[in-house]
């Protein structure tokens, strides 16, 4: 059995070309098909709601004044002498994005235009999550990577909403891809790809903002420090060039933004343990709503007191909310504040109700959630062990520590702030590529054993 099992896995390895060319093109067939049926049959009750309405709501602003403003000015009065006063409440990109497809009043139409191509985007993704893994992993490997995010049921769902997700994953994952290739080829042209995406990434969510304190001092791990004056100020240039204009805009125009505050709920939110109010299951997703004395913490300093305080009187329970909890929590399947499952906001219909394909294969990523997630965390941490070379090429633990970087990064971020499944979603594909090298660096270590090379301490 052992042998078969070998047999199998050097056939994979070798797949041709043109075989794996016709695989990817048929699983970029079913991601395809499978989100356009999404959008079309879904039902979403009041789409444009809480975040969606605002981002649409700045789209329309942004068309018919020139103005990012969320101000509710188009609804009174649509005299383009009086535009409304600008605002930074939500960074442009996803704004920028929709502007081909708003309208005031919105029409239906329009908004089915929008999520029909955030579908081809989403499709696209599946695509290039199988080039990002495809350059240091086997092609089975690769194509496994792209099947999982061609049917995970949250990337599939994310089309349906009026949502910052399908674009947020398909920058992120190009900025991966760019990353990737830039460390490998230590070439400026993909250090500056990696900064534009980086930057595009930012302005559809601000979520990266901090992530160049983190990723130019660690690039002295990955690349010879040579290098990382030559990588780093490319990537800083080119990630300036696509923020900057935002950042000058906001001094010049807008010099109090909500960001800060916006960053500020977030710690407050995140502060309660399970995302509950004194753990009372009626308050689960909306603690803010429930504490009497929420409104009192207005500064930094009032919620770092507080969060302070909370952990010197019961240190076990915060300490395992922060170290254990929250981690749980931000990769967990079902999403804590929406509707539950992979939905967000409430839906009347969906083909997960409806369509046996759906529900198959919604079952079984829902049976491989946890056993992918736990496999690829415990990849992403074994790529830095000094063994971790014996059993995966250089590329491969190269992108596996870049890639690790990136997933730490996203981890602190929420586990200082609120832990959310919703803002895990984007970080699927890059986590079923990462279980998919463990799983490779788990049969070079098999198949060294049964060559009978000792497997070394």
């Amino acid at each position: 059995a052992g042998a078969q099992s070998f047999a199998m896995i050097d056939v994979t390895s070798r797949l041709t070309p043109r075989l794996t060319g016709a695989l990817l093109t048929a699983i970029f067939a079913v991601a395809l098909v499978m989100r356009v049926i999404a959008v079309s049959d879904t039902e979403v009750d009041t789409p444009l709601r809480a975040d969606a309405a605002q981002y649409y709501l700045y789209a329309v602003n942004l068309k018919t004044y020139g103005v990012y403003s969320l101000a509710d000015n188009i609804r009174r009065d649509a005299d383009l002498s009086n535009p409304p006063s600008p605002d930074a409440s939500r960074t442009p990109g996803y704004a920028l994005f929709m502007m081909p497809f708003v309208d005031y009043p919105p029409s239906s139409e329009g908004l089915n235009d929008l999520l029909l191509v955030q579908a081809v985007l989403s499709a696209v993704t599946v695509v290039l999550s199988f080039m990002l893994f495809r350059a240091f992993l086997p092609a089975w490997a690769a194509l496994a990577t792209a099947l999982l995010t061609a049917l995970s049921p949250h990337l599939i769902v994310a089309n349906v909403y009026v949502l910052t997700e399908t674009l947020f994953t398909l920058f992120l994952v190009g900025f991966a891809l760019a990353l990737a290739r830039c460390l490998q080829h230590r070439s400026p042209p993909w250090a500056i790809a990696c900064g534009l995406l980086l930057g595009a990434t930012m302005l559809v969510r601000p979520t990266l903002s901090y992530l160049l304190v983190l990723l130019i001092p660690t690039l002295g791990l990955l690349v010879p420090w040579r290098d990382v004056r030559r990588l780093g100020t490319a990537i800083v240039l080119a990630c300036c060039l696509i923020y900057g204009p935002w950042i000058a805009r906001n001094a010049i125009s807008v010099p109090d933004t909500a960001g800060s505050t916006k960053a500020i709920d977030s710690v407050h939110m995140g502060m309660y343990p399970n995302i509950m109010y004194q753990n009372e299951p009626d308050t689960l997703g909306y603690p803010d709503r429930h504490d009497p004395e929420w409104a009192t913490r207005s500064t930094s300093g009032d919620v770092a007191a507080e969060i302070a305080r909370r952990f010197s009187e019961e240190p076990l329970r915060h300490v395992s909310w922060y170290a254990v909890g929250k981690p749980l929590t931000f990769f967990s399947w079902n999403m804590v504040v929406g509707m539950g499952d992979a939905f967000i906001y409430p839906v009347f219909t969906s083909p997960y109700h409806t369509s046996l394909p759906f529900h198959l294969t919604r079952k079984l990523m829902y049976w491989l959630h946890w056993p992918l997630t736990a496999l690829a965390l415990m990849t992403l941490f074994a790529v830095w062990l000094p063994s971790a070379g014996r059993y995966v090429s250089s590329e491969a633990l190269l992108a596996g520590r870049a890639i690790s970087i990136l997933i730490a990064y996203f981890v602190l971020v929420h586990v200082a702030g609120l832990p959310l499944p919703r803002y895990a979603i984007p970080l699927r594909p890059l986590l079923y590529g990462s279980a998919m090298l463990g799983l490779t660096a788990m049969f070079a270590m098999l198949r060294r054993r049964h060559d009978g090379h000792p497997l070394a301490g």
